[in-house]
């Protein structure tokens, strides 16, 4: 019996973070991307979640038009129980860590900011966080996801291994 991959939750930085769009992923340059993208997600291989789609849409941006045109289905609800169990989890890790200032402490927990509630839902659902933010032991001055990924045990993966995770070919 084949079993089952998990899916690739798309943290912010696939759509925004570092803008792809704007960059190497440029949807005039690289528009094989973005329809894999769609592709994924039509197939249940990567999803995102509702407060990244907040993120994006205080943007108001070309990106912003895409997904609504293009992606807006595949943001799911991140209010679901056990989400917000795991989201208290993070809260109370946080809260707990003496190596993070109390700046971090504050943006990461704030409710507008999407990394939480992403690593939530990735950590209640089984889903691999895709970021293109890296590891950094001795950071103070933020929290990132690779290091609550650490923390808790949640697999992530940065974008070009997304791609050769799907096989994609541009």
């Amino acid at each position: 019996p084949r079993s089952t991959p998990k899916p690739s939750s798309a943290a912010s930085d696939v759509y925004k973070r570092q803008q792809p769009y704007r960059t190497y992923y440029a949807f005039d340059i690289a528009p094989s991307f973005w329809e894999y993208l769609i592709k994924l997600a039509k197939g249940g291989f990567i999803i995102s979640i509702d407060k990244v789609y907040s993120e994006i849409k205080r943007g108001k941006d070309e990106l912003f038009s895409w997904i609504n045109i293009n992606f807006k289905n595949y943001f799911l609800p991140s209010g679901d129980e056990k989400t917000l169990e795991s989201y208290k989890k993070l809260v109370n890790w946080v809260e707990e860590s003496t190596q993070y200032k109390s700046i971090a402490k504050r943006k990461f927990e704030d409710a507008e900011n999407a990394d939480a509630w992403l690593l939530a839902y990735a950590m209640a659902h089984s889903c691999i966080i895709v970021t293109q933010e890296i590891y950094k032991r001795d950071i103070k001055r933020e929290i990132p996801i690779p290091n609550v990924c650490y923390a808790f045990n949640i697999e992530y993966i940065d974008i070009f291994e997304l791609l050769r995770k799907y096989n994609l070919k541009l």
